[in-house]
């Protein structure tokens, strides 16, 4: 076998850089936490949220890099406003927990794209099953953060 034939893309998975339907679909997740912001009457929180959404949307169904620089500048501002609720203006032990939450899932999306694997693995089928499972554990963490609730003992 040629090298050429390894490093071609398995035809059986469509190409990673390609617009991807449920990343759009599962982008909206994001609309949770706004929600949840609203309703906790965090502004500011609920606008990170709906720029999350908008730019993870228009990323993921354009794949343009542009929009990647822009989705990542928004991903940035949304982990910074659930640890602000959390850490700083709730100060309740879950919620604490919850912005740790954010930020890892934040790191681990980072760490697969620099050693290409997880989310950023070269089978789009999986890679898609993990990026959209980030999608909805960081807007559940975000919704619990931006929540006033009172979980703790």
């Amino acid at each position: 076998m040629r090298l050429e034939e390894l490093l071609a893309p398995d035809p059986r998975y469509p190409r990673v850089d390609a617009p991807n339907r449920i990343l759009m679909a599962s982008s909206l997740s994001f609309l949770i936490p706004m929600l949840a912001a609203l309703h906790a009457d965090a502004v500011y929180a609920a606008i990170a949220a709906a720029n999350l959404t908008v730019t993870s949307v228009l990323y993921h169904m354009t794949k343009d890099v542009y929009y990647f620089w822009v989705d990542q500048a928004a991903i940035f501002l949304y982990v910074v406003a659930a640890v602000y609720e959390a850490f700083f203006k709730r100060k309740m032990f879950h919620q604490s927990l919850v912005g740790v939450l954010t930020v890892y899932s934040t790191c681990l999306y980072h760490y697969g794209y620099m050693n290409t694997c997880y989310i950023w693995d070269e089978d789009c089928g999986l890679s898609s099953a993990h990026h959209a499972g980030l999608h909805f554990v960081s807007a559940l963490a975000g919704a619990i953060a931006f929540l006033p609730l009172s979980l703790d003992c």
